[in-house]
């Protein structure tokens, strides 16, 4: 039996076990494998005489009942995978897992700590996200055409006027009330 039979194998039971025990019924299951690999090929060819490929594979489940009010656990999951230039050296990988209170219980500021800790990237805010969509929206040319739709409220705006916000800004189907309301805070409108 190969090695991926026996993880799916491993995973379906880890499945049907934490789905079919009562007393597990407010856990969460998390499994996670990784896999490196490293392959360096040598060849005649002078223009490429080696040749080489980095890889990880990374395969994560988690298993979330509902609460009693029906919702399921929050988690918030991270993964980094870093390497230096270069053939040789060391590979960092790193992986956090928020679960239960610690991650229902965050403010926006607090998820954005939570991520910077664990993945050394932060999440932005919305007033970040509202300055970089009015510059990408200027640097395109489309600065009058953002602060004519930004004059309007979300509600107030048709559904073409929020896709055309979303492509000039850059942030395509993402563009949503919040960022609209950055923007228009961003601008001197002030919120709706």
């Amino acid at each position: 039996m190969s090695g991926g039979a026996r993880s799916s194998i491993r995973l379906a039971t880890l499945l049907a076990v934490a789905g079919g025990v009562p007393g597990c019924y407010n856990a969460v299951v998390f499994y996670e494998t990784g896999k490196a690999s490293l392959t360096i090929e040598g060849r005649p060819d002078p223009s490429a005489p080696v040749q080489g490929n980095l890889g990880f594979k990374q395969r994560s489940v988690v298993v979330a009942p509902p609460q009693d009010d029906g919702e399921a656990a929050a988690m918030i999951s991270s993964f980094r995978f870093g390497k230096p230039p270069g053939l040789f050296g060391p590979v960092d990988i790193r992986t956090a897992l928020v679960t239960g209170e610690a991650a229902t219980a965050l403010d926006r500021a607090g998820q954005s700590r939570v991520a910077a800790a664990v993945s050394g990237l932060s999440i932005p805010t919305y007033a970040e996200l509202a300055t970089l969509g009015i510059e990408t929206a200027r640097e395109d040319g489309h600065g009058a055409l953002l602060e004519e739709l930004a004059a309007k409220r979300w509600l107030a705006l048709p559904p073409e006027a929020r896709r055309r916000l979303g492509e000039i800004t850059g942030f395509g189907d993402e563009y949503d009330a919040s960022v609209h309301d950055a923007i228009r805070d961003a601008l001197g409108m002030g919120s709706p």
